[in-house]
């Protein structure tokens, strides 16, 4: 497949068949522009794995506040892109490695591990009543009715959030990530500013009634003599709030509903997901197959002139990489268009993103999916429902609108 130069990367990755199916045209970047100047956005856009590293130099830093701001107007009025634009996301050193410090008891393994018996019980229950509907002949949104609701669980027990209040709160995430979307109206501004006062008053509210379970979130971040709260502002202490709920949904999700289709469409290793010492690689490729992110999402700039394999990347040019690029990279990966779970080399993939920006919550999403696959495997792995997914529109995050599921 050949596209005409210039080639607008930005606004082909919103377009409909291009996010059903975007490797064509990150093979074709790879052979022909590895480091590619996009024409809009001044914008760099690194698809090869050879050129990865570059997102480690310190000549990259997070875009200030004034860049943003001159980009896109918006980030001058919106309150949720000023969150997004102040938080940890697009720090750097020492503010960086601060706030990672502050973030990193929250997922630590035995703070993440504790979540497993009680999200494992609510997904049963929810995967057994799926599957009797698909027994009854009808089509279920494994999108809407397993995943997304599966991650608002996760993500709500490790916040400290009521069971309840999880997936009703979930909307607020929707609303408020919409304001990143290239097209956002004012409306749509509006409806996302109201989806974070929403969820601080929601905050606010919660912890008036009762207190946080032990190790959450809410009890790290939230309790006025918290430990961690000596180290942050007040300012930082309610964008960390607002990440650990909002930025946790929307690129678990994608990685989940992904995970799905790989695993039905690949019948042959199915049996990897029920064996420990075979599921933690198994997710791995699953993540380099389908990478849930296809730009990065933090705003990332070269402080001074860069010259990266050739290419001249001025001072002040955003510098991105496309993950499901360079995860299918064939100077990396042997046959990287194909599934292979027992690849050797899959846990280097970049789907979390990689440098001091790498995701937070890795840990957390990790597990999300060492809870979903062998219990998608256990109860409707043997019936081979037939997945068809239908693409939402977007740039960053190669998300769903719905994930059809029926038995043939």
């Amino acid at each position: 497949m050949h596209w005409t130069e210039p080639v607008d990367v930005l606004h082909l990755m919103r377009q409909h068949e291009i996010r059903e199916n975007p490797y064509p045209l990150y093979s074709w970047l790879r052979a022909n522009h590895p480091v590619y100047l996009n024409p809009t956005g001044n914008i760099a856009l690194i698809s090869a794995w050879r050129h990865a590293r570059i997102m480690k130099d310190p000549a990259l830093r997070g875009m200030s506040q004034d860049r943003l701001a001159g980009a896109n107007p918006r980030y001058a009025t919106s309150h949720t892109l000023r969150i997004m634009m102040n938080s940890v996301v697009n720090k750097n050193r020492p503010e960086h490695t601060r706030l990672r410090k502050v973030l990193s008891p929250l997922y630590a393994p035995a703070t993440v591990e504790r979540l497993r018996v009680q999200v494992t019980e609510n997904l049963n229950r929810r995967i057994l009543g799926i599957k009797q509907r698909l027994l009854d002949g009808q089509t279920v949104d494994l999108h809407t009715e397993l995943t997304s609701p599966f991650v608002a669980d996760a993500v709500g027990a490790h916040v400290g959030i009521p069971e309840p209040d999880r997936v009703p709160l979930q909307h607020y995430v929707h609303s408020a990530f919409a304001a990143f979307h290239p097209a956002a109206t004012d409306a749509v501004h509006c409806q996302a500013d109201q989806a974070t006062s929403h969820l601080y008053a929601y905050y606010a509210d919660l912890m008036d009634r009762e207190d946080p379970p032990p190790g959450t979130a809410l009890d790290m971040l939230g309790r006025p003599d918290a430990p961690a709260r000596c180290h942050i502002t007040e300012e930082e202490r309610q964008n960390l709030l607002w990440v650990v709920w909002m930025g946790a949904h929307e690129s678990s999700i994608a990685a989940l509903d992904h995970a799905l289709i790989t695993y039905v469409a690949h019948p042959q290793h199915a049996p990897l997901v029920s064996m420990p010492d075979t599921l933690t690689n198994y997710i791995h490729e699953c993540l380099r197959y389908e990478a849930p992110l296809m730009i990065n999402a933090s705003r990332i700039a070269a402080v001074k002139d860069l010259d990266i394999a050739g290419v001249h990347v001025p001072e002040g040019c955003g510098v991105h990489f496309l993950p499901g690029a360079i995860n299918r990279d064939p100077q990396q990966y042997d046959n990287p268009d194909t599934f292979i779970p027992q690849r050797t080399n899959a846990e280097t993939h970049i789907s979390f993103s990689l440098g001091i920006h790498r995701c937070a919550g890795a840990s957390l999403a990790t597990l999300e999916m060492t809870i979903l696959l062998p219990a998608f495997h256990r109860h409707l792995g043997a019936l081979a429902p037939a997945l068809t997914p239908d693409y939402a529109l977007g740039t960053t995050q190669r998300t769903l609108k719905h994930l059809w599921a029926q038995l043939a």
